[in-house]
């Protein structure tokens, strides 16, 4: 799902980033995530034609996505009271997604069409915290409480390009990737405003 995005260019090459994911209900679950980000970049006149941008990054994601995950509607039985989802009422769990990270990126434009490359390696600090909340058939309350021992740090790599259009539009795609655990793609579009 979409997520809204703003990045505000601050002085001595230092740009400030805040999303967020309001609570939208999507296939029966509905997110409350805030994300942030502080980036500095510096462009050096190297490589191809225009050069190349090196930039890091420090970025955070916290909120909450609740829904019925563990016992949705699909699950539900009411034929075996010790298997699990016995009862007539999906349960209402929550998921806190949260990580924090840091990025080192690279980036060049051949020529002056508008498109450029960039790709780059970072490592992400993860502590997630899952919440059970599943009343069954017969009144009792399952509360697990689902955690990591200590927060895991994972490595990361991505890579993708942005096309700009008449320096007020671009548009793009990405892959990022976390071998140890999952590799997604992205689209994204924004409109400049100077």
């Amino acid at each position: 799902f979409g997520r809204p995005r703003i990045t505000i260019g601050v002085p001595f090459g230092f740009a400030i980033e805040a999303g967020y994911l309001p609570p939208v209900t999507i296939a029966r679950a509905t997110p409350n995530l805030f994300s942030f980000a502080i980036s500095n970049a510096h462009h050096y006149a190297v490589g191809p034609a225009r050069g190349t941008t090196v930039m890091v990054r420090f970025h955070g994601t916290f909120g909450n996505v609740k829904g019925a995950i563990t016992c949705p509607e699909s699950q539900l039985q009411q034929t075996s009271p010790s298997e699990p989802c016995f009862g007539t009422t999906p349960s209402k769990d929550t998921f806190h997604p949260d990580m924090f990270g840091a990025e080192l990126a690279a980036g060049f434009a051949p020529g002056d069409g508008g498109l450029s490359f960039y790709g780059g390696l970072g490592a992400n600090r993860i502590d997630p915290h899952f919440q059970v909340g599943f009343t069954n058939g017969n009144g009792a309350v399952d509360q697990t409480q689902v955690q990591l021992d200590e927060p895991v740090t994972r490595g990361a790599l991505f890579g993708g390009f942005t096309a700009v259009f008449k320096r007020i539009l671009d548009v793009g795609a990405q892959g990022y990737s976390v071998p140890a655990d999952a590799t997604l793609f992205r689209l994204f579009g924004g409109i400049r405003i100077r």
